[in-house]
């Protein structure tokens, strides 16, 4: 290799190094207080302890030709900021969890391969490294739980499940059962299934049909009312913990026609769109929120139900509904924010995205104990 052929090829790895960076790095906002790099895939799940102390969080790891072929599990201590475990499960295992709202234990779904099933263990063992043997606390032969909630009583659960058929399409039920004996208690089959969440007071369960459609089902699994379908899928539901309402995050693709200076004619191509809805209950009443290219993907309500965050494209919006326009935005992560939730009673968020981090966020110069801006 020549002298010329050596420079041009340090020339372009330098080229292409600076594209990396300043694609990748974002500058961080002064309320970012911790930073958890130990995934090595996308942070979809989230969940925090009743206590504050420790976070769960879930990434899907992927091979180097991007296809799903396991499932880890990080476990942070929010008080020393150290990561206390991390665990690595099969692609299909472990694919939602929570915390019971009495107890406080650590609830995950596991999926074997025979039969789906909701586990329960004591989070400080959860967050120690035993994840070998749980208490079962519902099993469903046959079947694989996707998605599950508690409602705030810890008496009732509600279960997303789906089963291959025999032309190998798979199937999907929203399931109702007793939290304590483990009882199925209502079964409703509507076309898939992305989300679950209950109403405050756990006589309500709201769902999306066939990923487009919002349903509103009692607690044994019978449809009340379809508040309707649009373009797209919904990501996310969220209840506020006063009850009065409900968010929900859509995302869909539009053609975009834009002329460009070097073209002549003009240029046709697809953009993510996404809106933030909001209903009012108990009547139901529909409001598009905003509507923006890809930076509503996860909401979460925070500061007492006053305010929502959500998760976009390098940044994290604290949303006023009532206000109806954006607060403040917190940057900091390297790609999309897919998941946030709330630290209850600390003035504290968290956050994770595309980038494999999981964020802690501090509100306290922002907004006082009822959401209102400092």
């Amino acid at each position: 290799m020549n002298r010329t052929t050596l420079s041009l090829v340090l020339m372009l790895a330098a080229m292409a190094a600076a594209s990396w960076f300043l694609l990748r790095w974002q500058p961080v906002d002064n309320r970012q207080l911790q930073v958890f790099r130990g995934h090595h895939g996308s942070v979809e799940r989230l969940a925090v302890s009743p206590d504050g102390v420790y976070a769960f969080s879930a990434a899907t790891g992927r091979d180097f030709h991007g296809h799903t072929n396991y499932r880890e599990l990080l476990v942070c201590n929010l008080s020393s900021g150290t990561e206390s475990a991390h665990y690595r499960f099969r692609a299909d295992d472990v694919p939602d969890f929570r915390f019971h709202p009495l107890t406080g234990n650590f609830l995950a779904a596991r999926n074997d391969g025979i039969a789906g099933t909701i586990e329960s263990w004591d989070t400080r063992l959860a967050a120690e490294g035993n994840l070998a043997s749980g208490t079962p606390i519902y099993r469903t032969p046959g079947r694989r739980v996707e998605r599950f909630d508690i409602s705030a009583d810890g008496k009732t659960l509600a279960l997303i499940e789906s089963e291959l058929d025999i032309r190998t399409n798979r199937m999907f039920w929203l399931v109702t059962a007793d939290a304590v004996t483990g009882k199925p208690t209502g079964n409703l089959a509507y076309g898939a299934f992305r989300c679950v969440s209950f109403s405050a007071d756990g006589k309500t369960v709201f769902t999306d049909g066939s990923g487009k459609e919002v349903l509103v089902c009692t607690s044994d699994a019978r449809l009340i009312t379809n508040l309707g379908s649009d373009r797209g899928e919904i990501l996310s539901l969220s209840v506020s913990s006063d009850g009065s309402n409900l968010a929900a995050c859509r995302v869909f693709a539009e053609r975009n026609i834009y002329t460009d200076s070097l073209v002549s004619k003009p240029l046709d191509r697809v953009v993510l769109r996404s809106r933030l809805l909001l209903w009012k209950l108990p009547d139901y009443r529909t409001e598009i929120l905003r509507e923006d290219y890809g930076n509503s993907l996860a909401a979460d309500w925070i500061a007492g139900g006053k305010w929502i965050a959500l998760g976009g494209l390098y940044r994290l919006d604290l949303y006023d509904p009532l206000a109806k326009t954006n607060r403040f935005s917190l940057r900091g992560h390297a790609g999309r924010v897919f998941v946030t939730r709330d630290i209850a009673n600390t003035g504290k968020i968290l956050s994770g995205g595309a980038d494999g981090t999981m964020r802690v966020w501090s509100l306290v110069p922002l907004v006082n104990k009822n959401g209102e801006k400092k």
